[in-house]
């Protein structure tokens, strides 16, 4: 190594110690005066929360794109806003810009840095090293939303966590893409579609009516109860049982096509093999299409 480098490791080295005890020394004085370094609320479990409304924002879309966290989505409440549970200041970007309300994860050192038209933008270390003192407590997404809210479209993209959805009854098209956990929809009532995209996990939904429904898996349990779709369902998974209890009896109307490639089929108490048509009305629009690999299929 040169020893222009050596040089400069070394002045880093000092100038990274000194910023360290100048953290740590702020930290100690805002103690002592009762200073609050971070601009969060944090609740009996000291878990940290971060509130924001957007009611006046005229949001249409909340898109939502995040690692490690689960996310609810509630419906029926008496306030449009979003709590973030443990995203601490620096390692998120909120933003409400064109009816958009955005979350993006920014959790590692490098993306606390922006370049800007102002130049380099350094969003805060003691963020970060605030970030490592919460361990492994779990983050979590909320949305709120009133029975008049505005929003039509949610979209969620999560690496690894749970997504719910609890009595919503709006207009709304949603997009959950998941890559591991687990999908739970009950009390939801909208004209609008529902696709829904996993790995592995498990998809459950209980009273759950819709315009279209399509799911996609590579391996997953999925179990649709007092479920209906005015138009068309197609799920289509790699491995997994496939259970379905459809709201109306019977399927008629809806062009009915099964497939269980390794496993069978239930169609009403009745088995009816590995391959199942039913109903058929030469219509895309109005088709149950529901395929699974290797799994069984049973609509009740």
């Amino acid at each position: 190594m040169r020893a222009t480098s050596v040089i400069f490791l070394i002045v880093s080295v000092v100038l990274a110690l000194i910023g360290i005890v100048t953290c740590a020394i702020g930290v100690s004085l805002a103690e002592e005066q009762g200073i609050e370094l971070f601009d969060t609320v944090s609740d009996a479990d000291d878990n940290i929360i971060y509130t924001y409304n957007y009611a006046g924002d005229g949001i249409k879309k909340i898109a939502i794109d995040i690692g490690d966290a689960d996310v609810n989505i509630y419906g029926g409440s008496d306030a449009d806003y979003i709590e973030l549970v443990n995203f601490t200041q620096g390692s998120y970007d909120l933003t409400a810009t064109n009816l958009t309300l955005s979350l993006v994860d920014n959790s590692s050192l490098l993306k606390m840095f922006s370049i800007g038209q102002n130049g380099i933008n350094f969003h805060g270390f003691r963020h970060y090293l605030h970030s490592l003192d919460l361990g492994d407590k779990p983050r979590s997404v909320n949305v709120y939303l009133t029975e008049k809210s505005a929003v039509t479209l949610l979209d969620i993209a999560i690496e690894s966590g749970n997504c719910s959805v609890d009595n919503v009854q709006l207009a709304f098209d949603l997009s959950i893409e998941l890559e591991t956990g687990n999908v739970v929809l009950q009390n939801i009532n909208t004209t609008s579609d529902l696709q829904i995209k996993l790995l592995s996990g498990s998809v459950q939904s209980l009273a759950v009516a819709c315009r279209a429904m399509q799911l996609e898996a590579e391996t997953a349990g999925i179990d649709l109860d007092t479920f209906h779709a005015e138009q068309s369902v197609n799920v289509d998974i790699g491995a997994g049982d496939i259970h379905l209890f459809p709201s109306r009896r019977e399927l008629n109307g809806y062009d009915v096509r099964l497939t269980a490639g390794q496993g069978v089929i239930r169609y009403f108490g009745e088995s009816v093999g590995a391959e199942y048509t039913v109903n058929s009305v030469q219509d895309e629009n109005h088709a149950f299409v529901i395929k699974t690999g290797d799994g069984n299929i049973t609509i009740e």
